[in-house]
């Protein structure tokens, strides 16, 4: 359950629309291509009064501004479940759930407000992700055209302090 650097394919996209979704399946050589991160995590749901499971291993790409989840880590075009991250689109760590730690809430914030919970394996797991997020938020924030690759992600130099902080 390691996250790591996704490998660029160098084709230098430039559309955003490349990453986006198209019904139920994804333009899987740009996304799993142009990953910005990766790896197992376990997405959380807030209890409701359903009988399903409130926490399901899957594999996560961050891609561009897009997260999408799957059920393997074998690249596919067929996706669970995306969230397109915003400019209002706020990233942090929480305690919502209890006794699980390493958790990042993912919250958007047009119009009503939502949010994704996602748990990383580890505590160096937990900073990375939300090291990427956070960076993928200061790009999207700061440029309001072009698409996000790992060589881009890599020059990112935030000043925001990316110590651990709980909301």
């Amino acid at each position: 359950m390691h996250s790591f650097y996704g490998e660029s394919s160098d084709r230098g996209q430039e559309d955003p629309c490349e990453y986006a979704p198209c019904g139920p399946l994804i333009n899987d050589a740009i996304v799993w291509g142009n990953a910005t991160m990766r790896g197992w995590i376990i997405k959380h749901q807030p209890p409701s009064f359903s009988f399903t499971s409130h926490k399901k291993p899957r594999y996560v790409i961050l891609a561009d501004r897009y997260l999408y989840t799957f059920k393997t880590d074998h690249q596919t075009d067929h996706y669970k479940e995306f969230l397109e991250l915003t400019r209002l689109t706020h990233v942090f760590v929480t305690d919502q759930f209890a006794g699980v730690p390493h958790c990042i809430e993912i919250r958007k914030m047009n119009g009503e407000s939502y949010s994704w919970f996602i748990q990383a394996p580890d505590g160096p797991t937990l900073m990375l992700w939300l090291e990427r997020l956070k960076k993928t938020l200061f790009w999207l924030r700061t440029n309001p055209t072009g698409t996000l690759n790992p060589n881009i992600m890599a020059s990112i130099n935030i000043e925001e302090n990316l110590q651990v902080h709980r909301h």
